[in-house]
């Protein structure tokens, strides 16, 4: 028998590279996993920004509805029942895009006065300024039979741009208690 004349082939012998068929499909499989992650991942990176607001909103209307409940002392050394914080903030003065820590309860901070008797601190750091906004600050609001509300307001920029997202919780003071009144407020959400 001869050998049979030409090129043998070793079958140890490996190409190198992929095909374009190949590069087609694995450009297929990644722009379709893309497709699907990068819309996921800003909805959760949007969630989580604005998350912050309404858990420290509601920190907020907790410490202000304690602080109107407690009893407090006037001048003449009367007890009032029900008092309602003065106006604080927006703390800080302006909002970072990037979260920093802020104590509250500073001296020199804006409204530190009522951030410590609301007992308003954050833990974490925020990328929001944060207020108070009682339409009648005082105490012994009772007497004008009528109910108190009070704004609690969280603005950021969060995305850099200078527009801040707005984020607001209203409460209203009303026989003793402060109860919230309505739903989360957001405007400009994600400007």
């Amino acid at each position: 028998m001869t050998p049979s004349r030409g090129r043998i082939r070793s079958p140890s012998r490996r190409r190198e590279g992929i095909t374009l068929v190949e590069a087609c499909a694995l450009t297929c499989v990644g722009g379709i996993v893309l497709a699907v992650a990068v819309p996921t991942f800003s909805r959760h990176l949007r969630i989580s920004k604005t998350a912050e607001a309404a858990e420290q909103l509601a920190a907020l209307h907790r410490g202000t509805a304690a602080y109107y409940a407690r009893g407090h002392a006037d001048s003449d050394g009367h007890t009032h029942i029900r008092c309602l914080p003065e106006a604080a903030g927006p703390t800080p003065a302006e909002p970072s895009r990037w979260p920093q820590r802020i104590d509250f309860a500073a001296p020199n901070t804006p409204g530190a006065g009522t951030w410590r008797a609301i007992g308003f601190a954050p833990e974490e750091p925020t990328r929001y300024r944060y207020s108070v906004l009682p339409e009648e600050p005082g105490c012994g609001l009772d007497a004008a039979g009528h109910a108190h509300r009070v704004t609690f307001a969280a603005e950021g920029d969060l995305d850099g741009d200078r527009v801040l997202s707005r984020f607001e919780r209203r409460a209203t003071a009303k026989d003793g208690e402060l109860v919230p009144a309505g739903v989360l407020i957001a405007a400009e959400r994600m400007e």
